[in-house]
């Protein structure tokens, strides 16, 4: 009881608690014109159960696409990729899947460096990583590129309501193999 009373009184705000038997716990901190407090206790622990297997459903949702995805903070820090963009990405090559908090460009260059991109004979690596990065820094443009075993992408990369982006990697190397049997 102690502890909670220092909490209301270094807070004096909404706070959420979990207690020792998971159940979660709203309370409102209202401090009266009188003195004192007047605090509100509602079990919450429902709610956060209804979140929590929300944001399962689409994590999984997110695995269970063939497109490949990504999510970047607005620092273009690394927060989540499916399990598509991994397979097309880090199959067979030398490179680490990066980890959330990591720079994308970083993990780009580390790519490059690693052959993974067809880069056109007449491009410098340091021109490709630019045009990659510049490329995806236009939201919403469809970027195709090629990867040196010879796969066709198309990438695009909207931006977030956060000030991210969510990066998408289409397989299109059936379709390029289909149109070039068609002519």
């Amino acid at each position: 009881a102690v502890k909670i009373v220092e909490l209301i009184r270094a807070y004096v705000s909404d706070l959420e608690l979990t207690r020792t038997d998971g159940k979660v716990i709203r309370t409102a901190v209202k401090k009266p014109g009188l003195g004192g407090y007047f605090v509100t206790a509602t079990d919450i622990t429902a709610e956060r159960k209804s979140d929590h297997r929300a944001r399962d459903m689409l994590f999984e949702s997110f695995h269970s696409l063939d497109e490949g995805m990504v999510l970047c903070d607005g620092d273009m820090r690394f927060v989540f990729g499916n399990e598509a963009w991994l397979k097309m990405t880090f199959d067979g090559v030398d490179v680490d899947p990066p980890q959330p908090g990591d720079d994308v460009l970083a993990n780009l260059i580390e790519l490059v460096e690693a052959g993974f991109y067809h880069i056109p004979p007449d491009m410098k690596t340091e021109d490709y990583v630019h045009w990659m990065k510049s490329s995806m820094a236009e939201h919403g443009k469809q970027v195709p590129f090629q990867t040196a075993d010879g796969r066709h992408f198309i990438g695009s990369s909207p931006q977030t309501a956060y000030g991210g982006s969510l990066l998408f990697v289409r397989d299109v190397t059936k379709q390029q193999a289909a149109e070039i049997k068609a002519r």
